[in-house]
């Protein structure tokens, strides 16, 4: 068989139709597909080659990451990421927890670890019923040679003859992480903030994304929910429950990351893009299985 999603470059082909959601419950329904390319991210320089340590079986790396750390965040608490908690472990113990998943692959399940000088992490990819559910976590060491930062990127994508269909299915293994699930669990965050992806003159066609990001101050972490820009009217909407989603947790007490300083001051707040309040977003979102649209004028995303 042959194994599209162990290709060390992977290009998703996407193919784009529009609809428009049921008004009356704002609900999305049916979901398009669309067109969207992968981008490699730079590759930083090497660091000397750790000594091997016993890894996992696939099948172990598989059970230990899809049935038990995702589905409960490792029983713990963010800032805390699947048992790790920046600023209050060492790197040896988070150089101990990635190298136990290795580089490993079976017919339907791939593992890789990554180290670097400053960066470091892991990609897993299991694939059932051709829907490929990637995870990655990643770290970052700081200066003094601590753990600044975690981040999880949870998504998936459907295989489909020779390509790769992006899949906005939050599978069900991270749905600890579902909008919903989080302020139901973390309470209102501090703050809510909406971008939405805007038209390119001469490429009008072009998919475009909304993002919506939670932030948590005090515990300082935060959550991006990625899901397909719409058009309906004079407004843009999205649909949070149909996301790729990143978690990033920090040092809590430490300031945010410089570029999260720019979105803090940015003007992008959820109450000046959208009709809603903070506190009508929250209301709106804790509901279980809440299937509700995001919605923002046009006009203030003109095309660049």
């Amino acid at each position: 068989m042959k194994r599209l999603w162990m290709m060390s470059t992977i290009i998703i082909v996407l193919i784009g139709t529009g609809c428009a959601p049921d008004t009356n419950h704002n609900l999305l329904t049916p979901t398009p597909s669309f067109e969207h390319t992968a981008k490699a991210s730079p590759t930083p320089t090497a660091s000397q080659t750790p000594s091997p340590i016993p890894t996992l079986s696939p099948d172990e790396a598989w059970k230990l990451a899809f049935e038990s750390l995702a589905v409960n965040n490792g029983g713990c608490r963010l800032p805390c990421l699947w048992g790790l908690t920046p600023g209050s472990i060492s790197m040896d113990t988070v150089y101990a927890f990635v190298r136990q998943f290795g580089d490993v692959q079976s017919e339907d399940i791939y593992v890789s670890e990554d180290e670097f000088e400053d960066v470091g992490g892991l990609t897993l990819i299991y694939r059932k019923d051709h829907i490929h559910t990637w995870l990655d976590i990643s770290y970052y060491v700081s200066e003094d040679g601590g753990l600044e930062q975690l981040t999880l990127h949870a998504s998936a994508s459907e295989e489909k003859d020779a390509d790769l269909l992006y899949d906005e299915t939050i599978p069900q293994q991270f749905s600890y992480y579902s909008l919903p699930s989080i302020l139901t669990n973390y309470g209102m965050p501090d703050q809510a903030f909406l971008v939405v992806g805007r038209d390119i003159i001469d490429r009008p066609y072009e998919w475009q994304p909304m993002i919506l990001t939670i932030y948590y101050a005090e515990k300082n972490f935060f959550l991006e929910y990625e899901f397909t820009r719409y058009s309906q009217g004079d407004q843009y909407y999205g649909c949070p429950h149909r996301s790729h989603i990143r978690v990033s947790a920090g040092e809590a007490g430490s300031p945010p990351y410089e570029w999260f300083q720019e979105l803090l001051t940015s003007g992008y707040a959820l109450e000046n893009v959208t009709s809603v309040t903070l506190e009508e977003f929250y209301s709106i979102f804790t509901v279980p299985d809440n299937t509700a649209c995001v919605y923002t004028p046009m006009s203030l995303w003109p095309p660049q």
